[in-house]
C-alpha cells in the first residue's frame, strides 16, 4: 500500500505506522557512485537523523490478506538497499507477527484493516528516538 523510496531514506522521513527505525545508509553494492548524487537532508537535528519503516509497506496491493516483510516489502531499489539489514528486516517481522495476532483475535479484520498505528503502538516504537 505504500512505496518507501530513497527520497523518504534521504529526508529521514517519519510514519505514523512506523515499525522500524533505522539510519543505516544507502549501501547499494556493485555500483561505483552509490550515491548517484543523491544528498542527506543536512539542516535535520542529529537525534533525527533516522528514518522510519512504515506498516503499510507489507501490505501488498495486489495480494489479498498477505503480509510481506524484510527484503520483499515495498521499497524502490535504493531505499531497499539501506532498509535490507537484519535489525531492520527483524522488526517487520516482528510487526507482521503483532499483526497476524491482532488478525487471530478479530477474524472480521483483514491484514489491509489492520491500524498500523495500533501495531507500532504494540510494539512499544517511542514517538521520538
Amino acid at each position: 500500500e505504500y512505496m518507501l523510496t530513497i527520497e523518504d531514506v534521504l529526508t529521514y522521513r517519519k510514519f505514523p505506522d512506523g515499525i522500524a527505525a533505522s539510519h543505516y545508509p544507502i549501501d547499494v553494492h556493485g555500483v561505483d557512485d552509490v550515491s548517484l548524487g543523491l544528498k542527506y537532508q543536512h539542516d535535520v537535528p542529529a537525534d533525527e537523523q533516522y528514518w522510519e519503516v512504515p506498516f503499510r509497506v507489507m501490505i501488498p496491493k495486489t495480494l489479498d490478506n498477505v503480509l510481506t516483510a524484510g527484503r520483499c516489502a515495498g521499497m524502490d531499489f535504493r531505499a531497499q538497499s539501506a532498509a535490507r539489514i537484519q535489525p531492520t528486516c527483524r522488526s517487520m517481522g516482528e510487526a507482521v507477527g503483532i499483526a497476524a495476532a491482532m488478525a487471530v483475535k478479530n477474524e472480521a479484520v483483514r491484514f489491509n484493516e489492520i491500524d498500523g498505528t495500533a501495531v507500532r503502538r504494540e510494539i512499544r516504537l517511542p514517538d521520538k528516538f
